[in-house]
Parts: structure tokens; sequence; C-alpha cells
């Protein structure tokens, strides 16, 4: 981008400016899963129901598709989660606690195979509190405490994904670049 105080216009490279669109197409892949459009995508490209699409190479795929195909990796990369019940979130590898990494890269000791798929929900007590005993000695005091700090009390609702990079946990094409 050459900036208009360096004498240039201000513009965007096209090529940033179309993977932020591609982006923008597969966040709206996960968020506007009651629309037209992306009922279409994911029937066509057998991308499943779940929250966040199975986003894969087909076979006479279009050209919108290979552009969210190869612009996915970013968008899954910048998905934080919201949690409500917790079943759809990895306690260890999703992001999901605000302002910090995945807990899996803050552990104070390695993790046994069955630990690593967790989800948030079998950390979490059925009367909606935080099962601490379960994850305290492997995280730092600190971690532990912003995990308290997590609401646990919709327990009743799905879970959110939200865009990491803004603050409303909505996609934009600036934070996308």
């Amino acid at each position: 981008r050459a900036r208009k105080d360096e004498g240039g216009l201000g513009l965007r490279k096209a090529r940033y400016q179309n993977q932020a669109f591609m982006m923008k197409l597969g966040w709206g892949m996960i968020n506007r899963r009651d629309t037209i459009w992306v009922n279409f995508l994911r029937e066509k490209y057998k991308a499943g129901k779940d929250i966040i699409p199975k986003v894969e190479k087909r076979r006479g795929e279009s050209t919108m598709w290979r552009g969210i195909r190869n612009n996915w990796d970013k968008v899954k990369g910048s998905i934080t989660w919201r949690v409500t019940n917790g079943q759809n979130i990895y306690f260890w590898k999703d992001y999901w606690i605000p302002h910090l990494d995945k807990l899996e890269n803050l552990v104070t000791r390695p993790l046994t195979s069955s630990i690593t798929e967790w989800k948030v929900a079998d950390c979490i007590t059925p009367s909606g509190q935080w099962d601490m005993c379960r994850f305290e000695h492997l995280l730092p005091g600190h971690i532990c405490e912003a995990i308290r700090r997590v609401n646990t009390s919709q327990l009743h609702s799905q879970d959110l994904p939200a865009w990491r990079w803004s603050s409303d946990g909505n996609f934009s094409l600036r934070s996308g670049i």
C-alpha cells in the first residue's frame, strides 16, 4: 500500500483486497448459515452442517470456492469462541479466553492425547461452575483466573464463533487485511 503522505494514492494492493473479500465469504460460511447462498455452497461442496464447515478441494470447484478454500486457514485461525454451552469448543486447541492464546500453548507440563480432545463443556460442572481441579494443575495461576472470569451461565445456548481481530466479534474488510 502506497500511503498518501508518502506520495501514493492510498490504495491497497488488489491481491490483499481480494484475499480479504474471500475471507469475508469464508466468514459468512460460518456466521450466516441461515442464508440461501451459504446453504447452497455448503450443500454443493459437501461442507457439512457443523458451525465450522469443511472447506476442502472439490472436483470442478468454482473460482469463488477456490478463493474461499485458499484463504480458509486464515479464517479458521481468526475464530475465537464465545462460550455458552462449551460443546463446540476444544478446551486446549481453540481460542476462547479473551486476549489469550490457545491453552495448549500455555500449559506448564505436557498434555496427554486424551486430554487434548476435551471440550470446554467437559470442564464445566452440571451446576454451571468451572471444574477447576480438572485443569488447574496444568496451567499457570493467572490463566486459571482468566478462565474463572469466563461466564458459564448460558448452558442451554449454542457456542458462538466471533472474529478474533475485532472488538465486537464481527468481520470487517479492514480486520481481514
